[in-house]
């Protein structure tokens, strides 16, 4: 049964829905685990390279034909086919040492679409290419103090074409070109202290231990340090490339069933802690937990640019070319905090915060000189985020999490046209988000899952020429989702 609400009265939905959260936690509290207490933010994950290439590639069509007769015995005939294809190239580099953690990812996406429309009174041809090519990379180097440097370029650059050719009556001809390119660059630069460390894996080795252990299947449960190697040999094994999906899951169960022998954790592999091992493994190793503080500040910039030139053609004449320039620059500075705290097995808790003030500079040059043909904005954002997340066990799952963003923009810039004088604008943009997400395991038989969402929006502008009335405008809008799914099996 699923059931979703939409309505105005969001504060008292989301009230009710965390006392619901809250209760639901109550009664979940069954588990006495021996590890429950254990600091997951003990575990560092340890020196890990991964390198990955993939290509995917598809190609699909179509074919409709349709004919319609009417009750005057007039007939129509349709006809439309499509002919598409796509790659996709993908790269992915991970490294993760005492004074490096960094990713690469490298995506080559190109695509072309071809789609034609027949019937008695006009026809058409498109024809669509894209091809894009986007670039990211996130490097901190630390030194021995937990001290970084952190670099994060990225690269987006898209081309788009379109070829439209249509005719719609005898003697009646089109012919539209169209070509976009756009090209994005950041490269922001800062220096902060602290580490954020990955430590999902440490959680799946104490839930692995402890069900062997309620099964029988160990002697005595391992001091720390083994929990801790045990955790480092699971971060390994996850993050080993392999082409089959069935090969890597016997390789990772064996090197998992050889580690656990060799350190005398069981005696002996039997179906009872093969079943457990790989229902472990497989539904046990999320959600993504974290541990950490960081700061860091620095410098943001970035580079867009914008390029559009459209030809029209009817009837064999050719007009002239519509094109279109623009360029926007930001440059500014940024501050940002991170926190992720595992309060224990079950308890996870994040925070963040990022504060951005700078120029941004809009470049219009086919505008007529005088009339705006640079625009500059002093910008001010900030955005805030918290989360709280209750894992009882590999079943279920509670998260409540608010945030919110705030930007300001304003300008003021010398125009000619329509009337001289001095323009000022003026934008405030408010957000702000609560959200519940909730999966309950009840029984075997009954599960619940339930996602909430209540957001609000509150945009404020200004204008104002000089010795004018200024022109001002509010704007609010509300937005409050509910999904609740009760799953209950009868036999």
């Amino acid at each position: 049964m699923k059931q979703r609400l939409d309505s105005g009265n969001g504060c008292k939905s989301m009230t009710l829905l965390i006392l619901f959260f809250l209760f639901s936690i109550q009664i979940s509290e069954q588990l006495s685990a021996q590890y429950s207490g254990f600091d997951l933010s003990r575990y560092k994950l340890p020196d890990i390279k991964v390198s990955r290439l993939d290509m995917m590639f598809d190609l699909g069509g179509n074919m409709n034909k349709a004919r319609i007769e009417s009750w005057d015995g007039d007939s129509v005939r349709a006809r439309n086919n499509m002919f598409g294809t796509n790659i996709n190239l993908n790269y992915n580099h991970f490294r993760n040492t005492q004074k490096y953690q960094g990713i690469l990812d490298v995506r080559l996406l190109g695509d072309k679409t071809r789609y034609s429309q027949d019937n008695e009174n006009s026809n058409s041809e498109n024809a669509y290419n894209t091809m894009s090519l986007n670039v990211t990379n996130n490097s901190r180097f630390y030194n021995a103090s937990r001290k970084f440097i952190e670099l994060g370029p990225s690269l987006t650059f898209t081309r788009l074409g379109e070829k439209q050719k249509q005719v719609q009556v005898p003697g009646i001809s089109y012919d539209i070109s169209d070509k976009k390119h756009s090209l994005r660059l950041s490269l922001p630069v800062s220096a902060g202290i602290g580490r954020i460390e990955p430590v999902e894996d440490m959680r799946l080795a104490i839930y692995i231990l402890e069900e062997l252990n309620k099964a029988g299947r160990t002697g005595s449960l391992p001091d720390d340090e083994l929990l801790i190697d045990l955790a480092r040999k699971i971060s390994e094994i996850k993050r080993k490339r392999f082409f089959d999906a069935r090969l890597r899951k016997i390789e990772e169960l064996v090197e998992l069933d050889s580690f656990l022998l060799a350190s005398n954790i069981i005696s002996e592999m039997d179906i009872t802690s093969f079943t457990i091992l790989n229902d472990q493994w497989d539904y046990a190793s999320g959600p993504s937990r974290y541990a950490g503080f960081s700061f860091d500040a620095g410098i943001d910039d970035e580079l867009f640019l914008d390029r559009s030139n459209e030809l029209l053609t009817a009837n064999g004449i050719e007009s002239e070319p519509v094109k279109s320039n623009s360029t926007v620059f930001f440059i500014g500075g940024f501050s940002r905090i991170r926190y992720e705290k595992p309060h224990n097995l079950y308890w996870q808790s994040s925070a963040n915060l990022k504060v951005r003030y700078g120029m941004e500079v809009h470049s219009l040059p086919d505008i007529q000189p005088g009339n705006g043909e640079q625009l500059k904005y002093k910008v001010f954002n900030a955005a805030a985020s918290y989360a709280i997340s209750y894992i009882p066990d590999s079943r279920s799952l509670y998260s409540l999490s608010m945030e919110g963003s705030y930007k300001d923009s304003g300008s003021n810039q010398y125009f000619y046209l329509p009337t001289p004088g001095t323009y000022s604008v003026s934008d405030g943009n408010i957000y702000v988000k609560a959200g519940l997400r909730m999966y309950y395991y009840v029984s075997p038989q009954f599960r619940i899952s339930l996602d909430s969402r209540a957001a609000l929006y509150v945009i404020n502008s200004s204008k104002t020429l000089e010795n004018q009335p200024e022109l001002t405008e509010l704007r609010r809008s509300s937005e409050n989702n509910l999904t609740l799914t009760l799953n209950y099996s009868f036999f």
